[in-house]
């Protein structure tokens, strides 16, 4: 969210407005527009994943913000390690051999997919917190 963006927001806003039902709420704000910056607010915001403690990671405003409010994760996904094993560099893994490693590794299978809601987008792109006894 920024200046220019909420100026554009305005001046469409101006002109539907003899078109919009007089119930209509008008709102702009995302969980980085509501913890940027209250001049982003209309007649509500749109917290989204932010009510769980997310969703403003990618801007520094908004993050120095959140931690300043104390808003943090509200939740954390947990399940253990089932069988560790040894792979070859080279080897496909993951869900249909999405991922190639790139040398030999020592990897544990995690029972947790996408039935249980892990997001498909986080193939190969997320990270796992393991126990210090590991």
């Amino acid at each position: 969210m920024c200046d220019e963006q909420a100026a554009v927001f305005d001046k469409v806003m101006l002109e539907a407005q003899p078109m919009l039902p007089a119930d209509v709420v008008p709102h702009i704000a995302s969980t980085v527009g509501t913890l940027r910056d209250a001049r982003f607010h209309r007649g509500m915001v749109r917290v989204g994943i932010g009510l769980y403690g997310y969703g403003f990671e990618g801007c520094p405003e908004a993050t120095k913000r959140a931690a300043a409010e104390g808003i943090g994760p509200v939740a954390r996904w947990m399940s253990k390690v089932i069988h560790i094993r040894r792979y070859k560099s080279g080897t496909p893994v993951g869900y249909n051999s999405t991922h190639r490693l790139s040398r030999d590794s020592v990897l544990g299978i995690v029972p947790v997919g996408y039935a249980d809601g892990y997001p498909l987008a986080l193939s190969n792109n997320a990270s796992v917190d393991l126990p210090e006894f590991l």
